[in-house]
């Protein structure tokens, strides 16, 4: 991976991990829902940073599917993060 993917990467890691701190912030004690509602809320990022990113792999040197690839992991780490 190149470094501008590795710093996509990890920009997106980041974001998604304020999201779902933001979501715990926002719950006086976090519970189940809670973490349900953060794994909804990623899933759902993950799906429209594929749509906003669609077609633009090739500016960050990589391929749709190597892009996919990255969203998916970022969005999967943060989940298993919070569960």
């Amino acid at each position: 991976m190149n470094e501008i993917a590795k710093s996509f990467k990890l920009s997106l890691e980041n974001q998604l991990d304020s999201i779902a701190q933001q979501i715990i912030s926002s719950s006086s004690i976090p519970t189940s829902d809670t973490y349900e509602t953060i794994s909804n809320t990623i899933k759902q990022c993950g799906e429209m940073a594929k749509q906003e990113y669609k077609g633009l792999a090739h500016n960050i040197g990589i391929t749709e599917d190597e892009l996919r690839y990255i969203i998916s992991t970022a969005v999967l780490k943060t989940i298993v993060k919070y569960k």
